[in-house]
């Protein structure tokens, strides 16, 4: 066997403690928005024995190093200041090397084979998944070339609807596609969707695609190193949580909660699609790290918040049927929103009124219909703060409004009620009645528009009011 392909098993095997320092200081540097471009240095500085492994075992030592490989086979012949048994002895261990080089570098390549067809089925199930996908409607496609244009790509990728559930997600590298799922396509759910669009378009714009290819294609080499792994999964979550400033750039702090809401659904949804660069990814590490990051936690609860996301991304990854009550024990720790404030049919949900990046409308709040004269409920305990038949501060639209307080800045508002059973002023507890539902204002029929405030800010009220499902 060569010397140079001695040389590059052994440069190969530096792979794996190489692979381990560049892990620990990747994960002893800080994070932030360019956390992504530490770990890909990490990856670099992982792959680096074996691009020179490979230099090797295609075109042997560079002459220029001064390396010469008459070294190398020259210790098969013993080491002349020995004694002539220890020499010989030592000449019989270098006769038997090869056969043993011979045999790790089938064990390489057989793992290296089993990866690449492993990596190839990803591949495959990808393919077959787009073709199955039917094109987007007119309206959609239109919508996407505007966010695109808008995102500043010389072309808007193609967009593609698939059936069944997952999460959206982006692939291709010549032609890029993004493809989301068709329940998505719901006109309540039309908030959520441009969210997802904005991260999948951000993935485009930035070529994740490419560099996931060079990492898998790594990955069929690499594939006894545990490290190597480790490094791709903590540059994968990177990459989301830059994507994820990025995309709230666009959308805007105000839309934060949407956003994060958009993100656990996709995570819920996801059915293992880690074949392409997707939104919803469902490891819970990651989801901690990019619901700390998107949420943040308020100052009167900096002591509990991180261990409450904490619990909120493992719940929501876990257990489906618990997502918005995670959400709202993420985010509203310090009151109790424990009562349903009316049982209807849900008929507008919090988020824009279009996918356009500038909406000329952004909904503050859910739309429950119920027949008039349907008891309102308060969700928690609180003061009254606002009640007025005339509208809310000169805007007659919300015809009969209230406001409840129910203090560490956290507020709830309810308009085109028809009734009142509370004044300004009074105090209330979680599960009183406080009105009736009406239609008055400007409405199309009896219904209660209802929002969240937290600072004076709209968030979306299923995160916090329980009874208001996310489907």
């Amino acid at each position: 066997m060569s010397a140079g392909l001695e040389i590059a098993l052994a440069a190969l095997a530096m792979t794996l403690p190489v692979a381990v320092c560049a892990h620990g200081l990747g994960r002893a540097l800080p994070g932030g928005p360019r956390a992504d471009r530490t770990w890909a240095a990490a990856s670099l500085a992982a792959m680096a024995p074996l691009v020179f492994a490979l230099a090797f075992w295609r075109f042997g030592p560079p002459a220029a190093s001064g390396f010469d490989p008459a070294w190398f086979e020259g210790l098969r012949e013993g080491v002349p200041a020995l004694a002539p048994p220890e020499a010989a002895r030592i000449q019989q261990d270098a006769a038997d090397a090869p056969g043993l080089a011979v045999w790790l570098a089938g064990v390489w390549l057989a793992g290296a084979i089993w990866r690449g067809l492993f990596e190839a089925a990803r591949s495959w199930r990808l393919e077959r998944l787009l073709a199955r996908s039917a094109a987007a409607p007119r309206s959609l496609a239109d919508a996407m070339g505007a966010l695109s244009a808008e995102a500043g790509l010389p072309r808007a990728p193609a967009l593609k609807v698939f059936s069944g559930n997952g999460s959206p997600f982006s692939a291709g590298i010549i032609r890029p596609v993004v493809a989301v799922p068709a329940g998505w396509l719901a006109p309540e759910r039309a908030g959520a969707l441009r969210c997802a669009l904005i991260h999948e378009l951000t993935h485009v714009k930035r070529g994740d695609a490419r560099a996931e290819l060079a990492a898998r294609a790594a990955g069929i080499l690499l594939w006894f190193n545990p490290f190597w792994f480790a490094i791709q999964r903590r540059r994968r979550g990177a990459v989301e949580t830059a994507c994820d400033a990025a995309a709230l750039a666009v959308i805007g702090n105000g839309g934060a909660r949407l956003y994060a809401r958009t993100l656990l659904d996709a995570a819920r949804a996801s059915s293992g699609r880690s074949f392409a660069v997707s939104l919803g990814v469902a490891d819970k590490r990651i989801m901690e790290m990019r619901l700390k990051a998107i949420l943040g936690a308020p100052k009167h609860t900096a002591r509990r918040g991180a261990g409450l996301l904490s619990a909120a991304a493992l719940l929501t990854v876990a257990l489906p049927a618990g997502v918005a009550q995670a959400m709202h024990a993420a985010a509203a720790q310090a009151i109790t929103f424990s009562q349903p404030v009316l049982d209807g049919k849900i008929t507008s949900r919090f988020g824009p009124s279009s996918l356009s990046i500038r909406p000329q409308k952004f909904h503050n709040g859910y739309d429950i219909a119920a027949p008039r004269g349907t008891t309102i409920a308060a969700p928690a305990d609180g003061r009254v703060s606002y009640a007025d038949e005339n509208g809310l501060n000169g805007k007659a639209s919300y015809g009969q409004v209230i406001v409840l307080d129910h203090g560490e800045g956290y507020t709830t508002l309810y308009a085109h009620m028809d009734g009142f059973t509370v004044m300004e002023g009074d105090r209330v507890t979680a599960g009183d009645p406080i009105g009736f539902v009406g239609s008055s204002g400007v409405t199309t029929g009896p219904h209660l528009h209802v929002e969240v405030r937290r600072d004076g800010e709209p968030v979306d009220p299923a995160l916090y009011l329980p009874g208001l499902t996310q489907d």
